[in-house]
């Protein structure tokens, strides 16, 4: 069965509106594409969509929409080739009784693509043509409402509706109206300072999601993090604040350049102790799976079991000297040169110490 195959939506005495909601995501981020990832880990959730958009859609729609109804639907719309620069969810909300569908992009990429709004009519055709797919029966189309998330280097500037772009449309007369349509929000969270997303009101883990993709965008997370370290602490107290925090962890270690990973560094140094200890534990987690993969990756090129070990030793090395920095600061020649010659058992030991560790000595004797 294709994704496109479903089965039908269980007959119900109101209109079949909302097809089932996907299943949850896990909290883990691709770091291959780790916006996606943090986008979709956060965002895939009603509450925490529903909170944005009640920050971002006209207040008449806010009021008029009945957001216990809302519901995510399976699929993406964004062309493949654009996966690395963007991304949607797609939802459905009943507004006074019919169906509304809210599509939210998010734009993850240094700068404005010039023609969003073209690539937005094409991401609502196929909004549309699956739901019309899905469906034996005719009936009205639902508004696709789009609403772009942006988060670059450069604040937005590129037309927010299609007629923009085109050329003089007045010697047309009344075949204007062949001419394609529509328009988009914009959420430029570049434009928002770290306080007022916050003042925004959304759940911890929505806040959170969104200063990370701006900080890494501006690269400014250890100047803006003091505005939200108190939401670190609030997450981790709610049942599965553990796991969204951990998200986001991973999300800045995965998506910070490594010149850039020294921006980590001082950001959770600003952190409580809780909140800081769990950090040092989840980004620990990372490299050291970066290290496995790293280790995995050059035994498959040198393709002996030779090349295999020294892959791991490596792998764990560096893993190590990121864990190191991490919690001591830049380390001297004579303490990489340690590491870098220990054996396989040696860098175990080592790791199993640097948490709880109070100095390098304490690490590495």
């Amino acid at each position: 069965m294709t994704p496109d195959d479903e089965p039908p939506e269980p007959a119900s005495p109101a209109p079949a509106l909302r097809p089932e909601a996907d299943a949850p995501t896990e909290p883990s981020v691709d770091p291959h594409n780790p916006h996606d990832g943090l986008f979709r880990r956060i965002f895939a959730d009603p509450d925490h969509a529903g909170s944005l958009l009640r920050a971002i859609l006209p207040s008449t729609f806010v009021h008029n929409a009945d957001w216990s109804t809302l519901t995510l639907l399976s699929g993406a719309f964004v062309d493949p080739s654009l996966r690395q620069s963007a991304s949607d969810l797609l939802f459905s909300v009943e507004v006074d009784g019919a169906l509304t569908l809210v599509q939210l992009l998010i734009e993850h990429q240094s700068t404005p693509h010039p023609h969003m709004a073209w690539r937005v009519l094409g991401y609502q055709m196929r909004a549309s043509e699956r739901w019309l797919a899905r469906r034996k029966h005719a009936g009205p189309l639902p508004i696709v409402i789009p609403v772009v998330v942006y988060c670059g280097e450069r604040p937005w500037n590129a037309p927010l509706d299609l007629d923009a772009l085109y050329g003089p449309l007045d010697a047309l007369g009344p075949l204007t109206r062949c001419a394609p349509r529509t328009s988009y929000l914009l959420d430029d969270l570049t434009a928002l300072s770290p306080a007022a997303l916050v003042a925004r009101g959304l759940p911890a883990a929505g806040t959170l999601a969104l200063w990370a993709l701006r900080s890494v965008a501006r690269r400014d997370a250890p100047s803006t993090v003091r505005h939200v370290a108190h939401l670190f602490d609030e997450l981790l107290r709610t049942r599965s604040g553990a796991d969204a925090v951990s998200t986001i962890l991973r999300y800045l270690a995965a998506a910070l350049r490594d010149e850039d990973r020294p921006l980590l560094d001082d950001t959770l140094a600003q952190l409580s102790p809780p909140s800081k200890e769990h950090s040092m534990r989840t980004i620990a987690d990372t490299y050291r799976d970066e290290g496995r993969v790293e280790g995995r990756a050059e035994g498959r090129v040198e393709g002996r079991a030779e090349g295999r070990a020294e892959g791991r030793v490596e792998g764990r090395a560096d893993t190590l000297l990121k864990q190191l920095a991490l919690k001591f600061g830049p380390l001297d020649e004579s303490t990489r040169a340690r590491v870098s010659s220990a054996t396989l058992d040696e860098l175990d030991r080592f790791t199993e110490r640097v948490l709880f560790a109070s100095t390098l000595d304490d690490v590495l004797s």
